[in-house]
């Protein structure tokens, strides 16, 4: 469009068919057949105001048709296709700032996504998932990132994100012969509301060596459509180690969860006999060497 400006857009158009042909006859025919056809759309402009610095916002649509394995049992657990499950749909808008130069690159985005029949995890029992529709959901958030050299040796790294992602409506579906009914403004379990990633590290003359320290900070999670338990928030830290050597030859070292933090290192979402929580990984060494021609 001239004067640094720019108009970006696409389109994409998607058609999915999936047949089930059940041969075990013993408790019906649980057969069924479903197709789904969505077009997505995205328009965006972006400024690039000088040199370093851009100025972007975009808007777009987009479906989620259900996949094999969310449609291979029904939300209330039972055999046979999820006839009941259909497509999501989600708009999103997006705008931000990006900075790229001598001094380090930088960048802050703020984003909202509206989505209808999101689909989520109903029930997770014996490692079988079903799911479900759960209507209107809302995601707001922001995101930042920053990256900066410190002289010739030091750079530091960070990468941030806060979202507030929440169902918009009540709804409600069959769980193991009880009806599960979940309230709008409920937070969507499995999604952390805060994530911090930060990093300092250190580099040798000529590149031979490297160092550096990492943290990462994760916030609470829910467990559940419901918010009847939380994982804790918990921060862990690495360490790593890098040599390069010889003719094509490297080396390197890493300590992971360097401090052995005790942790919830994911959760099963809507798990039937509330056994939500997987501990994360104690402190941990791995050791590597490799050569490149």
């Amino acid at each position: 469009l001239g004067h640094g400006v720019d108009l970006l857009g696409g389109v994409r158009a998607a058609r999915q068919r999936i047949d089930s042909r059940d041969r075990f006859l013993g408790n019906g025919d649980d057969s069924g057949a479903r197709s789904d056809a969505r077009l997505a759309w995205s328009l965006g402009v972006e400024w690039a105001y000088s040199v370093p610095g851009t100025l972007y916002a975009h808007v777009g649509e987009q479906g989620e048709a259900p996949t094999l394995n969310e449609l291979a049992y029904r939300a209330d657990g039972s055999a046979g296709l999820n006839r009941d499950l259909d497509a999501s749909r989600a708009r999103s808008v997006e705008a931000g700032w990006r900075w790229r130069g001598e001094r380090g690159q930088f960048s802050i985005a703020a984003y909202r996504i509206d989505t209808r029949d999101e689909i989520v995890p109903a029930l997770n029992r014996g490692g079988r998932a079903s799911f479900a529709n759960a209507g209107a959901t809302r995601r707001e958030g922001i995101e930042v990132g920053a990256w900066m050299p410190f002289g010739e040796r030091w750079t530091a790294t960070l990468a941030a994100s806060w979202v507030d992602a929440r169902f918009e409506e009540d709804f409600a579906f069959v769980v193991q012969n009880e009806t599960r009914r979940v309230s709008a403004g409920n937070r969507m379990p499995g999604i952390p509301r805060t994530d911090l990633f930060a990093e300092l590290a250190w580099r040798a003359p000529e590149g031979r060596w490297s160092t550096a320290l990492e943290a990462r900070a994760v916030g609470r999670i829910a467990v559940d459509d419901r918010n009847t338990d939380d994982a804790p928030g918990h921060a862990r830290f690495a360490w790593r180690l890098a040599s390069t050597f010889g003719d094509g030859w490297r080396a390197f070292l890493r300590v992971d969860n360097l401090f052995d933090r005790h942790h919830a290192g994911s959760v099963i979402v809507n798990e039937a006999n509330g056994r939500f929580f997987e501990p994360g990984a104690g402190r941990s060494v791995t050791v590597g060497i490799g050569w490149r021609r």
